[in-house]
C-alpha cells in the first residue's frame, strides 16, 4: 500500500474513530517502550548521583591540575545531559502524539548542544594528556587555559547545534492499528523534518555531524597512539637502565671484595709481629669479617667514590634513583591517562549505534514508522550512556575515588540506620 493510499484511508475515518484508534496506537507504543523508558530512568538517576560525586571529588578532594579541571567540567556537562534524559523519557511517553513544534526544536537543540560539548571536552583532554606524556618540556595547558578551552568549544557547540531549530519538527507518521477496515492511523512525532525543501539541508548537517565526530576520533587515535608508544619506549629505557646499573653495582661490589680480601691477607701476614694495625686496616678487617651481602652492596656504592670507575657506577645509581623518584610522579599521570583512554573508548562504544542508525538504517528504512521501533529508539539515544558510564569508569580506575564513593554510601547507610532507629 502506497503512502497516498494510507493517507486516503486515514482521512476516511470519522473523528471519534480517529481519536480512538490514535489513542490505541499511542498506548501500544508506550507499552513497547516501557523497557527503554525504565532503563533510561535508571541510568539518568545513576548518572546524576555519579556525576555529582565526581564534581565534588575532583573539585575539592584532589590537587587541581589541568586534567582534573577538565574532568570536573566534563562531569558538569555529563550531569546536564543526565537531566536531559528526562526530556527524552517524556518524548517516549508522548511518541506519536507529539505536535508541539517549538518544544521539539528546543528539546533536540539542548540534547545536541551538551552532548557535542561533552565530546569536545574529551577531545581537549586527549590533547592535554598527549602534551603531558609526550611533550613534558613543552607548553602545557593550565587550569585557566583548560577552562577557557571548554568554554570556547561549548559556545561553538551551541552555535553548531542551532541548526536543530531548522532541521527538527513534528512530522506525520502512519501507524498500523488493529482495525481491519482502517489498518493505519496518522500520528506525529519529533524527528528530522520531512520537508522536501529542507531535505538537502538535513543531509548536509548530518554530514557535518559525522565529520566532526570523525575528526575527534582521528585526534583520539593520534594522541593516545603516541602516548602508548611513548610509554612503551619509556618502559624499555627503564628496564635497560636498571640492568646496566645492576651490572655495574655487581662489578663494583666484586672489586671491593677483592680489595678487602687482599687487606685481610696483609693483616694475617703481619699478625705474628708486634706492629699494631692501622686505622684503615682495622676497618678493612672488620668489614671483611662481619659484613653481610646486603651491606656490602650499599658500602660498595658509598666507597666507590674513591675511584673513577666507581664514580661512574655511583652516577648510574643516582640516575636510577632519580628515575624512580620521577616514576612515582609519572605513575599517577600514567594511571590518569589510562583512565581517560578508557573514557574515550566508552565514548566510541556509546556513539557507534547512534551513527549506524542515523547514517544507515534511518536512511534506508521503508517507512517512518520503523524509526519508532524500540531498538531504533534505543540506538538513537545511546549517546546518553556516555554521560552515565564516565563516573563508573572513574570508580574502576581510581582507587581514591572508589574509596571516596564507598565512604559516602557507608555514611548514608549509617545515617539512614540512625534515623530508622530514632523513629522506632
Amino acid at each position: 500500500m502506497s503512502d497516498s493510499e494510507v493517507v486516503t484511508n486515514a482521512s476516511r475515518i470519522s473523528s471519534p474513530d480517529t481519536e480512538r484508534l490514535l489513542q490505541e496506537a499511542h498506548r501500544k507504543k508506550v507499552e513497547e517502550h516501557i523497557p527503554l523508558i525504565t532503563v533510561l530512568f535508571i541510568i539518568a538517576f545513576v548518572g546524576i548521583i555519579g556525576n555529582i560525586l565526581t564534581i565534588i571529588f575532583y573539585g575539592y578532594r584532589v590537587k587541581m591540575t589541568s586534567t582534573i579541571a577538565l574532568i570536573r567540567l566534563l562531569a558538569i556537562l555529563d550531569l546536564i545531559v543526565c537531566f536531559l534524559c528526562f526530556t527524552t523519557i517524556a518524548d517516549l511517553f508522548v511518541n506519536i502524539l507529539f505536535t508541539d513544534e517549538i518544544l521539539c526544536k528546543v528539546m533536540y537543540f539542548f540534547d545536541h548542544w551538551f552532548v557535542v560539548s561533552s565530546v569536545f571536552t574529551l577531545w581537549i583532554i586527549s590533547i592535554d594528556r598527549y602534551r603531558r606524556m609526550c611533550k613534558p618540556l613543552g607548553k602545557q595547558l593550565t587550569v585557566k587555559s583548560a577552562t577557557v578551552a571548554v568554554i570556547i568549544t561549548s559556545v561553538f557547540s551551541m552555535v553548531f547545534s542551532s541548526h536543530d531549530f531548522i532541521t527538527y519538527s513534528p512530522v506525520k507518521v502512519n501507524i498500523s492499528t488493529s482495525d481491519k477496515v482502517n489498518p493505519y492511523i496518522t500520528g506525529h512525532y519529533c524527528t528530522n523534518t520531512d520537508s522536501p525543501d529542507l531535505h538537502l539541508v538535513v543531509i548536509v548537517f548530518h554530514v557535518l555531524d559525522a565529520l566532526t565526530i570523525t575528526a575527534c576520533f582521528v585526534t583520539f587515535v593520534f594522541t593516545y597512539g603516541n602516548i602508548w608508544r611513548e610509554l612503551r619506549n619509556h618502559n624499555r629505557r627503564t628496564v635497560h637502565l636498571h640492568k646496566s646499573s645492576s651490572a655495574l653495582s655487581r662489578q663494583s661490589t666484586s672489586d671491593f671484595n677483592s680489595k678487602t680480601l687482599q687487606s685481610d691477607e696483609d693483616v694475617e701476614n703481619d699478625r705474628g709481629t708486634t706492629v699494631p694495625l692501622t686505622k684503615n686496616q682495622a676497618v678493612h678487617f672488620s668489614l671483611g669479617s662481619n659484613i653481610n651481602t646486603e651491606i656490602l652492596n650499599v658500602s660498595a656504592v658509598a666507597i666507590s667514590t674513591a675511584s673513577s670507575e666507581s664514580k661512574f657506577a655511583t652516577e648510574c645509581v643516582e640516575n636510577v634513583r632519580r628515575v624512580s623518584k620521577s616514576s612515582k610522579t609519572s605513575r599517577s599521570e600514567r594511571r590518569l591517562t589510562i583512565m581517560m583512554f578508557a573514557v574515550t573508548v566508552g565514548f566510541a562504544i556509546c556513539f557507534t549505534p547512534y551513527f549506524i542508525v542515523t547514517v544507515g538504517i534511518r536512511q534506508t528504512s521503508a517507512t517512518t514508522e520503523d524509526e519508532l521501533h524500540t531498538g531504533i529508539e534505543f540506538a538513537l539515544r545511546s549517546p546518553f550512556w556516555n554521560s552515565v558510564i564516565n563516573p563508573i569508569i572513574f570508580c574502576v580506575f581510581n582507587t581514591q575515588y572508589r574509596r571516596y564513593m564507598k565512604d559516602v554510601f557507608t555514611k548514608c547507610q549509617i545515617n539512614k540506620s540512625t534515623v530508622n532507629s530514632s523513629q522506632g
